[in-house]
C-alpha cells in the first residue's frame, strides 16, 4: 500500500538523520531512541483506526502530534485538558478520522480516541460482567447518573443495593464499581448495576458458605421474617428456614408468640441440600427431647397435673410439661353426659387434675382421663334391677340431635330415645316432630349396659305393635285409601287407616299423573310386613282399574250409530256402580 511504503521510506530517512547525529549521544541512548521512535514510522494507517502518537508541539490552543505520517496532525488544546502536565514526546492514543494518501493531510481526535475506548470497556463489561469503577455526579428521577471514564450512565435506584435505597443523595460525589447491563446503541444510552455486583459476592459467600455446613452444625442468627408456618433466620447471607414444629417442644400456635423480627437465636442445622441452596434449621433440637426424659412418676394409673392448651371437639389436649401434651377424648370427660359440651367442663389455660390412662413414650401419647377422678354412677348396686329390660321410668328430655334425643333420669344417668323407637306407625322425620326439650315423657327401657355406660330407651314400646293386628286388613291386593304425607326421591309416603304409612314407589305411579302432599289417592297393597312394620303399595294399576271402569260403563250406557250417539238400555247394576264410583271421586275431590 501507498501508506506503508511512505511509512517504510520515513523509517529510512529518519534513521539516517539519527545516525548523522548520534555523535551527540551515547550508543545505549541512540538504541533506546530508535526503538521508541520505530513504532510510530512503521505501523499502517488507515481511516477509524486508533493509534499510538507522540506530542512534538504545544501550543496555545493546539498540540502538535506525530504518528509517522507524511505530515503531523493537529488536534485543539482542549481535548487533552485531562494531562495538566503535557510535555513533548508524551505518548496519547488518538483516532484517525480521515488520511488523505496523495496529500498526506490527516484529521485526528484524541476525544473520539477516548471515546472509542471507552465504549469497548463497556461492551466488555456487558458482555463478560467486567466490573467497572464509576463516579457518581448526579441523581435523577429514579436512580443516579453515573461517569465510566467520558461516558455518563444511568444507576436504576432498584440496581443500587439488595435493598430498597430511599437517599440517592449520600451516593453523590462517591465512587461506586458497576457492571453494564444494557446499552443502547441507537441514542448511546448506557444502563448500569451495582447490585449484580453485591449478589456475586454473596453468592460466592454462599457457596463459600454452604460448602463448610453439615447437619448438626450449630449456628447464631437474625430472625428475619416470620410467617404462618415458620421464621426465616438470616445466618449472614444466606436464609435458612426454621419451621413451627421445630421453634418448641411444645405447642406453637404462631413464630410471633416465641420469636420476633431482628431477634438474635441460636439454632442448629437439622437437613441440608446445598444443590438447591436449601436449609432447615432448628432451635427444640437444642434441648433433650421432654418425652425421652420424662419424669419416671408418671405412670398409667397416677393422678397429675396439667393445663388445658386446646379444645376441639373430640376432647381437650393438656400439656403436662412443655412438650409432653396428653388428650382426654370427649368419652373421658363425663360418666353420665353422652353428648357433652367440654366448654362446661374446662376452660383453656386451666390448671386441672387428670388421670393417666395409657402411656406410649416412644410414641409420643398420652391418654387422660378426667371422669375417672369421680365415682361411677354406673357401678351402683341395684342399677341392672333399676333398669331391667321394659320397665317404664318418667324422664326429662334434655338435648334435641337430628337422629334421636337425650333423657336425663333421676340420679342424673343420660339414655338415648331413638327417632326410630318414637312411633310405631309412622316414620318421623325430626324428633322435635315428637317431643321437645324440658319436655317429661314416659320411655321403656329397650337395653342397658353399664360397662359402656350405655342405656337405650323407646316411647312407642309403652303400646302394644298394632301391626300384629293389621295383617288381614291389609293383606296383600286390597285397595285402600290414603293422603300423600311426604315426597322422596325414591316415591311417596301415604297415610292410611289407623295411621299407617304405605309406601309407594315412583315406579309404582303413572307417569302421566301430577301429585303432590296433601293429595288424595287410592293404593293396593304389594307388600306388608308385621315383623319389620312395612306396608308397601302401588296406585298405578289401581288408577288404570278406576279409568277403565268409568270407560265400560259409559260404553255400555250409550252406543254409536254413524255420526250419532245413541243411549242403549243399561243395567241397573252397572248404573248404581256407577252411581257409587262417582260418589266416591265426589267426595275425594270434597
Amino acid at each position: 500500500m501507498i501508506v506503508e511504503e511512505n511509512s517504510t521510506k520515513n523509517s529510512c530517512s529518519n534513521d539516517v538523520l539519527l545516525k548523522k547525529s548520534s555523535l551527540d549521544y551515547s550508543a545505549e541512548e541512540n538504541e533506546k531512541m530508535i526503538n521508541d521512535y520505530s513504532k510510530f514510522f512503521i505501523q499502517p494507517l488507515s481511516n477509524y483506526d486508533i493509534v499510538d502518537a507522540r506530542v512534538i508541539g504545544i501550543e496555545d490552543k493546539n498540540v502538535i502530534i506525530d504518528i509517522g505520517a507524511k505530515s503531523n496532525g493537529v488536534i485543539e488544546r482542549s481535548e487533552f485538558n485531562d494531562i495538566p502536565d503535557l510535555k513533548i514526546d508524551t505518548i496519547v492514543e488518538v483516532f484517525v478520522e480521515n488520511v488523505d494518501d496523495k496529500t498526506g493531510t490527516m484529521v485526528l481526535s484524541r476525544r473520539k480516541a477516548k471515546l472509542l475506548k471507552a465504549w469497548k470497556v463497556l461492551e466488555d463489561s456487558l458482555q463478560n460482567g467486567t466490573a467497572l469503577d464509576s463516579f457518581v455526579v448526579n441523581r435523577t428521577k429514579g436512580g443516579l447518573i453515573v461517569k465510566i471514564g467520558t461516558i455518563d450512565a444511568f444507576l436504576p435506584g432498584s440496581q443500587i443495593d439488595l435493598k430498597p435505597v430511599f437517599d440517592f443523595d449520600a451516593f453523590i460525589n462517591k465512587h461506586i464499581d458497576v457492571v453494564v447491563l444494557k446499552i443502547n446503541e441507537t441514542n448511546n444510552n448506557v444502563i448500569v448495576s451495582h447490585k449484580v455486583l453485591i449478589e456475586r459476592q454473596v453468592e460466592s459467600m454462599n457457596m463459600s458458605f454452604m460448602d463448610n455446613l453439615a447437619v448438626g452444625q450449630i449456628l447464631e442468627g437474625t430472625v428475619k421474617n416470620l410467617t404462618s408456618y415458620g421464621a426465616f433466620i438470616d445466618l449472614g447471607g444466606i436464609d435458612g428456614l426454621l419451621h413451627l414444629t421445630d421453634i418448641s417442644w411444645g405447642r406453637v400456635n404462631h413464630p410471633s408468640d416465641v420469636l420476633e423480627v431482628g431477634q438474635k437465636v441460636r439454632v442448629v442445622v437439622i437437613d441440608l441440600d446445598k444443590d438447591s441452596k436449601k436449609l432447615s434449621l432448628g432451635i427444640k433440637q437444642l434441648t433433650p427431647n421432654p418425652w425421652e426424659v420424662l419424669d419416671p412418676s408418671i405412670q398409667v394409673g397416677s393422678i397429675i397435673k396439667g393445663k388445658v392448651v386446646n379444645i376441639t371437639d373430640y376432647g381437650v389436649f393438656v400439656e403436662i410439661v412443655p412438650g409432653v401434651e396428653g388428650l382426654i377424648h370427649v368419652s373421658e370427660i363425663s360418666w353420665t353426659q353422652q353428648n357433652v359440651n367440654i366448654n362446661d367442663f374446662v376452660k383453656v389455660d386451666q390448671v386441672i387434675d387428670v388421670k393417666v390412662l395409657e402411656l406410649s413414650p416412644e410414641n409420643h401419647r398420652m391418654a387422660l382421663g378426667l371422669k375417672q377422678l369421680s365415682e361411677n354412677p354406673w357401678m351402683q348396686e341395684g342399677l341392672d334391677e333399676k333398669f331391667s329390660i321394659g320397665s317404664k321410668h318418667n324422664v326429662e328430655v334434655i338435648n334435641i340431635v337430628p337422629f334421636g334425643c337425650y333423657v336425663k333420669f333421676e340420679n342424673d344417668i343420660e339414655g338415648f330415645l331413638h327417632i326410630s323407637n318414637m312411633s310405631w306407625t309412622h316414620s318421623v322425620n325430626h324428633p322435635s316432630d315428637v317431643v321437645n326439650v324440658g319436655d317429661k315423657i314416659d320411655v321403656a327401657v329397650l337395653d342397658f349396659n353399664a360397662e359402656l355406660c350405655n342405656l337405650s330407651v323407646g316411647l312407642k314400646q309403652l303400646s302394644q305393635n298394632p301391626w300384629d293386628a293389621f295383617g288381614e286388613e291389609f293383606k296383600v291386593g286390597s285397595i285402600h285409601e290414603g293422603v300423600i304425607v311426604k315426597k322422596t326421591q325414591k316415591g311417596y309416603f301415604v297415610r292410611v287407616e289407623h295411621e299407617l304409612e304405605c309406601f309407594v314407589s315412583k315406579l309404582h305411579m303413572p307417569k302421566d299423573l301430577a301429585v303432590k302432599v296433601g293429595d288424595k289417592i287410592a293404593i293396593r297393597v304389594i307388600e306388608f310386613s308385621a315383623v319389620n312394620c312395612k306396608l308397601s303399595g302401588c296406585h298405578k294399576d289401581v288408577h288404570v282399574d278406576i279409568k277403565t271402569q268409568k270407560n265400560n260403563v259409559f260404553n255400555e250406557g250409550f252406543m254409536r250409530k254413524g255420526n250419532f250417539i245413541t243411549k242403549t238400555s243399561a243395567r241397573f247394576g252397572d248404573i248404581d256402580e256407577l252411581i257409587d264410583l262417582s260418589k266416591k271421586l265426589k267426595s275425594k275431590e270434597e
